[in-house]
């Protein structure tokens, strides 16, 4: 067993070394390798969230990942869990297998719940995510679509994600010579268009 702690708690979580090495390389560089972790058996992972590493525990030991719903209450809406988070950890830990999964999986909930929290969290995004991530690509996507086809969008929640001078070049890059008209849906397009797969690959969610 290998004890990892996440976040800035430090949650602790025990875990077969030899399933989690398995599956994902970057453990098993750290726990098989020259690294202090491999010696004591322990790491951390401050900049994580529990939940995530909750969730990525399940990829490990089962294969799939927990279903995801959205609900509303009253004022407050959210998901059952966060595929944002999540998908951030998979990106890191390089599983773009999972990344793909969870990009799925966020399109079916997002389009079933009529909800496009990427576009409103462009800016957390933005912060974990590399460059040609494709979860960037689904948040300018629908900052576009939410500014151009939702009258009743808060424009607010959009000004600070504009400090960001990456996001800020890929929004309007995204918009360059379109209108309202030719601005899609994001929710509604082809999941490979998101996906990390190459164009003809096998793609996860037929597997």
């Amino acid at each position: 067993m290998v004890e990892i702690f996440v976040g800035p708690e430090e949650q602790l979580f025990r875990v077969y070394k030899k399933v989690l090495c398995d599956k994902i390389d970057y453990f098993d560089k750290m726990f098989n390798g020259g690294f202090k972790e491999a010696k004591e058996g322990k790491a951390t992972l401050p900049e994580d969230k529990p939940e995530s590493f909750d969730l990525l525990l399940g990829w490990v030991y089962h294969g799939t990942i927990r279903p995801l719903t959205f609900a509303r209450k009253e004022t407050r809406s959210r998901y059952s869990w966060c595929p944002i988070k999540f998908y951030i950890l998979a990106e890191k830990l390089c599983l773009p297998n999972l990344q793909d999964r969870i990009m799925s999986a966020m399109m079916e909930t997002d389009n079933t719940g009529n909800t496009l929290k990427a576009g409103c969290h462009a800016s957390l995004i933005y912060q974990g995510t590399h460059p040609n991530s494709p979860l960037r690509k689904y948040a300018i996507e629908g900052m576009g679509y939410l500014l151009l086809n939702e009258p009743n969008c808060p424009t607010s929640a959009f000004l600070g994600s504009l400090n960001n001078k990456d996001l800020a070049q890929d929004f309007l890059e995204s918009l360059r010579g379109q209108s309202s008209k030719k601005v899609p849906d994001p929710r509604y397009l082809p999941k490979c268009d998101f996906h990390c797969h190459e164009k003809g690959a096998d793609c996860p969610d037929n597997a």
